[in-house]
């Protein structure tokens, strides 16, 4: 799901954040099995920008 993972932080910014959720799947076919993550984006909010002084 690695490669999966590149692609979901992809949608997130190629949106501009207008993608909230992202589900990831992959079929492993020599096991039968299917693995699924859901992921969601958390956008913090910082009250005060951080600045310095010289």
């Amino acid at each position: 799901l690695d490669e999966l993972c590149n692609n979901m932080w992809w949608w997130f910014r190629a949106s501009n954040h207008d993608v909230k959720t992202t589900i990831l799947a992959k079929f492993d076919d020599q096991h039968n099995r299917l693995s699924l993550e859901t992921w969601e984006e958390e956008i913090s909010h910082q009250e005060e920008a951080i600045t310095r002084d010289e």
